[in-house]
């Protein structure tokens, strides 16, 4: 099992520790039986001589743009080939909740993960949509906190089984969000399609940019996104020579894994900032190398911006 990085906050853990090798998906007690049209994956390849219309890795898009200005749904899939790719990516589009962030859940020693009475698991649909639902187990106390695949429901009993997981036995308190605590969402996948072979290497080299992966939807000063984005993986990048690498404005449930920033020439590696309207909650940084930054590794909040602009 990998190990997540700890940011620490004002002594509170931000951030989840443990990521699920997720290589198998299992029954779902209760599921719909026809499958529904799988969400779509494209795929990019910085080494294909022009651009394709990104279905296959025969006619693969250019550049990661393309491929996140395409509609996305829940569950699909951006599959990039490792290189270097002198651009800056925006991501302005959400996965799902499925179910809310929930208190007062219990992890059995194992790999299985029961909500309180009264939650709902209808939602999760592992006959449709397979591989495709994941849990945000966050607040543990003894190191279970993480994002794990779901690879089977059991509805009637309000128990998750959890692919790779090897929990240790813990109780949430309901009503306490300071103690374990979970939710169910299905994300979208920016993911690096052969991580033996490198990185995917956002590089802002001669590039007018500040943030080379801004995720949300626009800019509204003094401290805010359009709308919030939401439950968006990304796996595998490193982000270099640039004022900023990652910037999360108002939103939640963002992971960035297995990842590297590099070089940032007058920023942080990762920023992270949520406005009242819109908190910045859930985000997990996971196995990650920052190097160089020239203020601060990881920035959360809005300096000077006041109350309004600080919900993180």
């Amino acid at each position: 099992m990998l190990k997540w990085n700890r940011v620490l906050k004002m002594g509170i853990p931000l951030l989840a520790l443990g990521w699920a090798v997720l290589l198998l998906f299992g029954s779902n007690r209760g599921a719909a039986a026809s499958p529904a049209a799988a969400p779509p994956i494209y795929y990019v390849d910085v080494a294909v001589a022009a651009s394709g219309d990104g279905s296959s890795w025969d006619t693969a898009f250019k550049t990661i743009g393309e491929a996140t200005a395409q509609t996305l749904q829940p569950g699909s899939i951006i599959s990039v080939r490792p290189g270097n790719y002198p651009e800056d990516v925006g991501i302005d589009q959400s996965g799902a909740e499925v179910v809310p962030m929930t208190t007062g859940v219990q992890a059995l020693t194992g790999n299985q993960v029961v909500f309180p009475a009264g939650s709902d698991l209808s939602g999760i649909d592992l006959a449709a949509h397979p591989g495709e639902y994941y849990l945000y187990l966050a607040r543990s106390w003894v190191g279970n906190s993480g994002v794990y695949q779901i690879s089977a429901v059991d509805a009637v009993n309000r128990t998750v089984t959890l692919a790779g997981a090897s929990l240790l036995a813990e109780s949430g308190a309901p009503g306490d969000d300071t103690r374990l605590s979970a939710a169910v969402g299905r994300p979208i996948h920016l993911r690096n399609a052969e991580p033996q072979n490198g990185y995917v290497t956002l590089n802002g080299a001669g590039l007018d940019v500040y943030t080379l992966l801004y995720v949300g939807d626009g800019w509204i000063d003094p401290c805010g996104a359009d709308n919030p984005v939401a439950f968006i993986t990304i796996d595998g990048f490193h982000l270099t020579n640039s004022p900023g690498g990652l910037h999360i404005q108002d939103g939640s449930y963002v992971v960035f894994a297995n990842g590297r920033t590099s070089n940032q020439s007058r920023g942080t590696g990762i920023y992270v900032n949520g406005n009242r309207n819109h908190p910045a909650r859930y985000n997990f940084f996971i196995n990650n190398e920052i190097y160089d930054p020239t203020s601060d590794a990881i920035y959360i909040g809005a300096g000077g911006q006041g109350e309004a602009c600080n919900y993180t």
